[in-house]
């Protein structure tokens, strides 16, 4: 893996590790650390210690969080903030849920009952709501900071386009590139790979895009462009 797969691995993963991360690393320091929610310090009736259990809840935290967001977040379209802020609810609603599983499973399921399920959505919204902020903080931050890196840097020789919800990466040498074409809300990127013409199409916006590459990229991108787009079609042209 190159310099350039590695900065796009690291822009796509970016927030889910930090979720997964700080969302149990947290769950474990309130219970364990800070002793939050008058959790009980002796053996639970299973006979687990405080330290085992706050381990324990950490990890299906971090679990819960990492199933979502490596195995069910990339096959879903979460295009604009509603959708992604449904998708944050649901994320916290079903850690919620597994968490009064386990709690219960500790306890000898004397506290299944829905006074205390409902107590337990809102202690463990209260708990995430801190971590999440912070992984949401550092992700815009590290990765406004790996795209300067990657397209403003005068040595950098590598193109980098990402689709609006991050799901999407792609580097390109400058010399590979041919044009964007504008698809409703999507952006088609046209290049060369193997010697063969490739497209990708992404969720973005050309005026987007333009805002990272504000000046004209080298000429050499349109040597080896024939057919140009229909003039009916709106597309960037890079020369």
């Amino acid at each position: 893996m190159n310099q350039s797969q590695l900065k796009a691995h690291f822009s796509k993963y970016l927030q889910p590790w930090l979720k997964s991360i700080l969302t149990g690393f947290f769950m474990f320091f309130v219970l364990f650390i800070y002793k939050g929610y008058n959790i009980q310090q002796g053996f639970s009736f299973s006979g687990h210690s405080l330290l085992f259990r706050s381990i324990a809840f950490g990890l299906l935290t971090s679990l819960s969080f990492a199933f979502h967001e490596f195995y069910i977040a990339p096959r879903l379209h979460l295009s604009n903030w509603k959708q992604q802020l449904i998708w944050l609810v649901w994320e916290i609603f079903f850690g919620a849920n597994a968490i009064f599983l386990l709690f219960n499973y500790f306890w000898n399921w004397q506290e299944f009952y829905w006074n205390g399920y409902f107590l337990m959505l809102m202690e463990f919204t209260f708990v995430m709501i801190f971590p999440l902020l912070i992984s949401w903080a550092l992700t815009k931050n590290l990765k406004g900071f790996e795209i300067k890196t990657i397209t403003g840097s005068p040595t950098s020789n590598m193109l980098f386009f990402e689709s609006d919800n991050n799901k999407q990466q792609l580097s390109i040498k400058p010399e590979n590139l041919l044009y964007l074409k504008s698809e409703d809300n999507y952006v088609a990127i046209y290049f060369i790979s193997n010697q063969k013409l490739q497209h990708e199409l992404f969720r973005n916006s050309l005026k987007n895009i333009e805002a990272i590459y504000p000046t004209p990229l080298p000429s050499t991108m349109s040597q080896k462009l024939h057919d140009k787009p229909s003039a009916n079609s709106s597309c960037t042209l890079f020369k």
